[in-house]
């Protein structure tokens, strides 16, 4: 969330490039922890499992709607608002279950 906050607030195009490159690459690693966690979830709990995931995918669906808007110049405070909601959501849901 911290490269995504710091890409959406850069004043450059080259550095919302590079926040963007970097997010790319951490939300990548997320992806593939939240893939393998999905697999040993899915016996225990499989609807928590597909939430999780699920939320996961949609986050960076916004994270990258959000990137876009931002190269283009225009990031609209409701897909801002929604981004962190969801990241405070999937954080939640990840350490309470």
């Amino acid at each position: 969330m911290l490269t995504t906050c710091l890409g959406f607030s850069a004043q450059t195009q080259k550095k919302v490039k590079t926040w963007l490159v970097i997010s790319r690459t951490l939300y990548l690693l997320l992806l593939i922890i939240a893939g393998t966690r999905f697999f040993y979830l899915v016996t225990a709990t499989p609807a928590m499992a597909i939430i999780k995931l699920l939320l996961t995918i949609v986050w960076v669906f916004f994270i990258e709607a959000g990137f876009t808007q931002k190269q283009e110049q225009h990031i609209t405070v409701p897909l801002g608002t929604a981004t962190a909601l969801l990241f405070i959501a999937n954080l939640t849901l990840n350490y309470y279950f």
